[in-house]
C-alpha cells in the first residue's frame, strides 16, 4: 500500500512539473514576443530531430513515418520556437494514441509557404472542443485520464504565429488527428531538392 501512495506522489509531481514548465513557457514567450531573433534554420533537419527524439523517448511504442518534398527547406526563422511548435505536436501524437499506431510527419513546399503536418491515430478531438483546444488549460472531454497541462496547444500556436504563420487542425475524427502548420517562406528561404 506505501508503494502504491509513493507512486501517485510520484506520478502526481511529474503533472505538477509539467504544468510549471508549461505555464514558464508560456509567460517567457509573451515576454519574449519583442525578442523574436530569426536566424536561417533548415527546417528539414530541424524535424528530422525532433522526430528521432521523440521517438527515442517512445521506446518503439510507435512507428513513425517521416517524409518531406524537398531534400532541404531552409526558412528564416526562430529555431526555439519552432523546436516548441513542432516538438509538442509530436508528443501530442504520441501521447494520444495507442501503442502500435503511426506518428507522421511531413513537409512540404506549396507554392509560397511550406507546410509541416502532424498526424496520429489517437483518439480524435470531439468536433464541439476543436474551437477551444488552442486556449489556455481547455482540455477535449475526451482525453480521459492521458495527463496534461492543456498549455501545449496555445504555446504552438504562439510560437507559428510569430513566424506570420498559422497552426490549425486539418483533420480529427475518432481514430486520428491531423495538425498542420504553415509557415511563409521569403526571399531569404533556400529550397533544394524541390
Amino acid at each position: 500500500a506505501a508503494q502504491k501512495h509513493f507512486t501517485r506522489i510520484h506520478e502526481q509531481l511529474a503533472e505538477m512539473k509539467e504544468l510549471l514548465d508549461d505555464f514558464l513557457t508560456l509567460m517567457r514567450e509573451e515576454a519574449e514576443e519583442s525578442d523574436f531573433k530569426p536566424t536561417q534554420v533548415d527546417l528539414t533537419e530541424l524535424c528530422s530531430k525532433l522526430a528521432d527524439e521523440v521517438k527515442l523517448a517512445d521506446a518503439a511504442a510507435h512507428t513513425f513515418n517521416c517524409s518531406s518534398n524537398c531534400e532541404r527547406i531552409f526558412i528564416y526563422g526562430d529555431e526555439k520556437l519552432l523546436r516548441h511548435a513542432v516538438g509538442n505536436l509530436l508528443s501530442n501524437a504520441v501521447k494520444y494514441s495507442p501503442e502500435g499506431g503511426e506518428i507522421r510527419l511531413e513537409l512540404k513546399r506549396v507554392q509560397h509557404h511550406v507546410e509541416i503536418h502532424v498526424a496520429d491515430q489517437g483518439v480524435g478531438i470531439p468536433e464541439e472542443d476543436q474551437e477551444r483546444v488552442f486556449d489556455p488549460f481547455f482540455r477535449a472531454r475526451n482525453v480521459g485520464d492521458v495527463s496534461g497541462t492543456g498549455l501545449g496547444l496555445p504555446i504552438a500556436r504562439r510560437a507559428v504565429t510569430s513566424h506570420g504563420g498559422t497552426l490549425a487542425i486539418a483533420r480529427s475524427a475518432p481514430g486520428g488527428t491531423e495538425f498542420v502548420i504553415t509557415l511563409p517562406l521569403d526571399e531569404r528561404a533556400i529550397l533544394t531538392g524541390c
